[in-house]
């Protein structure tokens, strides 16, 4: 039971994913077969590919987000052909190609404008730094809002780690604390009483919050947990010269073709690795 699974090994955006898929494929059978349900047995593949344009142009969404819903309805599949209950898997010859989504992040200004721009209110104050420690640490919210002080360690250097695995794919980060993420976790520390780090709101509640942050801090971009972890990826790390093998391994990916969806060159990349080459160029070359 999927439902069960979440905040164990799976996070609610994952439930909320396949219960709106449930829902468009209810929708999608009652126009096309006048049936609110069918026997997966029946499947065909000519049903994939009409429900493919049913969401694409009836229901108008975006291609990663029809990308999504496939994904849901293919595992669902996979697991009724794999268990014995389909004698074939329909999604075995039908090809389509996910788009790689554009990746939105803050800029290096504008993650200065949310670390110092003047909140009126305390509710705002604090889903700022809960933002903000994403930003810094590139955990996402369902990791943070089941973060644990066991899972904060610090080595014989004095320095700061958290360790643990993702929810969504039950991955293992490692994350070295950066100064901001720790002065964000010592102002809530122990505050909780039940030994997690933060008493987090609903994302719903935090996405709610963050538009009328943003708009106080001039910034004209949707903010969100997964905005605080591109730009961790991209700002913080890759712009500074992280390696995409290091920021594997910190963000929790499986697979590093995952992790070289955020390896977008920026002007300050440019600007760095150009300086650098004209550094090495003018000790070789001279004018």
């Amino acid at each position: 039971d999927l439902k069960k699974r979440v905040g164990i090994d799976r996070c609610h955006g994952t439930w909320n994913r396949y219960y709106k898929s449930i829902d468009h494929l209810r929708t999608f059978m009652r126009k096309e077969y006048n049936v609110s349900d069918m026997p997966l047995a029946e499947l065909e593949q000519s049903f994939i590919e009409q429900y493919h344009v049913y969401l694409k142009s009836d229901l108008g969404l975006k291609p990663t987000t029809v990308s999504g819903y496939l994904k849901c309805l293919k595992y669902v599949v996979k697991i009724a052909f794999n268990n014995g209950w389909m004698p074939r898997n329909p999604f075995s010859l039908y090809q389509y190609t996910a788009p790689n989504p554009e990746r939105s992040f803050l800029t290096e200004d504008e993650l200065r404008r949310m670390m110092t721009t003047e909140l009126r209110y305390k509710r705002q104050d604090y889903n700022r730094d809960m933002f903000l420690f994403s930003c810094f640490t590139g955990i996402c919210y369902a990791d943070m809002a089941s973060l644990t002080y066991d899972r904060i360690e610090q080595d014989a250097q004095g320095e700061w780690w958290i360790s643990g695995n993702r929810q969504k794919t039950e991955t293992r980060y490692v994350v070295k604390l950066l100064p901001y993420a720790l002065f964000i976790l010592n102002k809530y520390r122990g505050l909780t009483g039940d030994g997690r780090v933060f008493a987090m709101s609903t994302l719903d509640s935090i996405d709610d919050s963050l538009k009328n942050i943003a708009r106080e801090c001039g910034i004209d971009k949707q903010l969100s947990f997964h905005l605080a972890r591109h730009t961790y990826a991209t700002t913080i790390c890759l712009s500074n010269g992280v390696s995409l093998e290091t920021l594997s391994k910190m963000l929790g990916h499986k697979q590093i073709t995952t992790t070289q969806i955020y390896a977008k060159v920026t002007q300050p990349m440019i600007d760095r690795e150009v300086t650098m080459l004209r550094e090495k160029l003018a000790m070789k070359f001279s004018v």
